[in-house]
Formats: C-alpha cells, sequence, structure tokens
C-alpha cells in the first residue's frame, strides 16, 4: 500500500462547502479535514453540486491527503423546489447512493491505488454498498433519522421506501456510529441496532477554526446593534428552525423560566427555516417576544 498505512474511502451525498448549510455537510468536511491532517489518506465521494463555484470552493478548502471525487447526481430535476424534498429522497438519494458505491469499487485501480482500510458511510449513503463490496468494512454514521419520525398520513407513507433502506444499510454495516447517547435508543428503535452494538462518536468543533472567523471587539459590536448591552444572561442557538430542532420546546422552557431569572435575560436565535414565524408567534403568546431577537441566516463569521 502506498501513501499512509491508513485509508478511508468516506461517502456523504453532501458536504461543506459544496453543499449546505447543515450539520452532516460541515461534519463530514471536519472529518475529512482532521483526518488527513492526521497523516490519513481520505478519498471522499460526494455529489457533484450544481453550482461550479461550490465545486471550486470545495476543492480549495480541502487539504492535502483528501482526494474529492466529485459522483454525478440526480437523475430527476427535483429536490430544490418546495414540495419536492420527500420525492428526492426517494428517488434521487438511493439511485445517488447506489451510483457512488460503484465508483468507490471502480476507483480501486485509480489514485491512491489500494483496497480502503475502512468505507465510512453517513445516512442512506451506505445503502450502496449493501449491493456493492469493495473488501474493507463499512462504518455507517447515523444522523437524526427525522424521516422515521414523522407523523401519520401521506409524508410518513412516501418514506416507507427510505426508512427500509436505512434499515437494510444498518443490518449490512460492520460498525454503527450514533452522534450522542439521546440517538442511541432511537437508533434501536428504528435501524433495529441494540445499543450495546453501537458506538457513539459526537460530533466534534475545530475550536481553533471557530476563533479565527471572529474577535471578541466584534461580537461586542453585533451585541450592541442588538440592543441587548445589558442583557445578562445572555442564551444563543444556532441552528436551522425546523420542527426537529425543537425552539418551540425551548420557548415554552424560557417562558416558565423567566420569573426565576435576572429581569436583563435575552434569548438571541441565530437562523432560518420554515418554522420561524411560528417560534416567534409562539415567543408572542409565551410573553417573551421583548426578550428575543430574531437574527435570521448568518454567514459563518
Amino acid at each position: 500500500m502506498s501513501g499512509s498505512a491508513l485509508h478511508v474511502v468516506m461517502v456523504s451525498r453532501r458536504v461543506h462547502p459544496a453543499h449546505g448549510p447543515g450539520g452532516m455537510e460541515r461534519k463530514v468536511f471536519d472529518l475529512a479535514t482532521r483526518l488527513a491532517q492526521a497523516g490519513v489518506t481520505v478519498e471522499l465521494f460526494t455529489e457533484t453540486p450544481a453550482d461550479m463555484e461550490r465545486a471550486v470552493a470545495a476543492s480549495a478548502a480541502m487539504p492535502d491527503g483528501v482526494v474529492l471525487n466529485w459522483v454525478p447526481g440526480r437523475w430527476l430535476p427535483i429536490g430544490d423546489r418546495t414540495g419536492t424534498v420527500v420525492l428526492d429522497r426517494i428517488s434521487n438519494y438511493p439511485w445517488w447512493t447506489r451510483r457512488a458505491a460503484r465508483w468507490v469499487a471502480r476507483s480501486r485501480g485509480e489514485v491512491p491505488p489500494a483496497v480502503p482500510t475502512v468505507v465510512h458511510a453517513h445516512g442512506l449513503a451506505a445503502w450502496g454498498f449493501v449491493h456493492v463490496h469493495t473488501g474493507a468494512p463499512l462504518i455507517m454514521s447515523v444522523e437524526g433519522l427525522e424521516e422515521f419520525e414523522v407523523p401519520g398520513g401521506a409524508k410518513r407513507w412516501a418514506y416507507t421506501p427510505f426508512r427500509r433502506r436505512m434499515r437494510r444499510a444498518a443490518a449490512t454495516a460492520d460498525a454503527i456510529i450514533a452522534t450522542d447517547r439521546a440517538l442511541q435508543p432511537v437508533v434501536q428503535k428504528h435501524l433495529r441496532i441494540p445499543i450495546v452494538e453501537q458506538v457513539m462518536i459526537p460530533n466534534a468543533v475545530d475550536p481553533d477554526a471557530c476563533r479565527a472567523l471572529g474577535d471578541a471587539d466584534r461580537g461586542r459590536r453585533l451585541v450592541h446593534d442588538m440592543g441587548l448591552d445589558e442583557a445578562a444572561p445572555l442564551f444563543l442557538s444556532i441552528g436551522r428552525v425546523e420542527a426537529n430542532k425543537g425552539f418551540d420546546v425551548l420557548v415554552d422552557a424560557l417562558a416558565r423560566a423567566a420569573s426565576e431569572l435576572p429581569a436583563q435575560w435575552a434569548w438571541v436565535l441565530v437562523g432560518d427555516g420554515p418554522l420561524r414565524a411560528a417560534v416567534e408567534a409562539a415567543a408572542a403568546r409565551a410573553g417573551i417576544i421583548e426578550r428575543v431577537r430574531f437574527a435570521g441566516a448568518l454567514s459563518d463569521a
């Protein structure tokens, strides 16, 4: 085997900065970057982005040691338009993961020319390896499993093939990674993998990279611009404003705790999404809207 002793093939339909924003996209990028910095050869297979400027940015962002492979995506032109996400995930996504698995198998004769130490697939990307074998152990990372928590109705029915494929992929994998302890019983329930057979590895952040994006003076200016100079304590949430993030639950919790908090407390929510108006309305009904700032979607900096 040429190069480093460890050779990881990583497969994810989405990766930062080619796609996103999203937690899995960032996690895959950070993991590939850190592995490469540790001397591990990483072959990363991901979907060709529709915006080629993103492809150029992603190629430039990857460090030495990461070989970026673009796997062409959709055979149905859906997914970005409102109301087509479920159709995309039950048609294009399975088709893409099978194609990606075939590309991984074919790339064995290319650079770097080695059977991988391990194939690490994220989410449904593992399903392609039910049908294609590389000779390497298969690790499957599991994220939120929101498709299993959809309430009854047409959307839940539509996700049935997706859920079936996820279970098949989990049964095929040599190891399952759950990102936190709260997810482990969910994995056991929906993917039928006992907790004792799961490995819990939390998603990580790079503190140095985060610190490099801003500084204390800029932070103080932002707080001042929001009229929060006197806020104490100041709570901060960052995330897409969607049902599974639970910001409505946080509104309720803050409303209940408000009488026990100092009078100048405040909460800043950074992010946008389909439930932003609903969260704003919930804060108004709870009587805490004056203590809340909705910053909307912001850049990393």
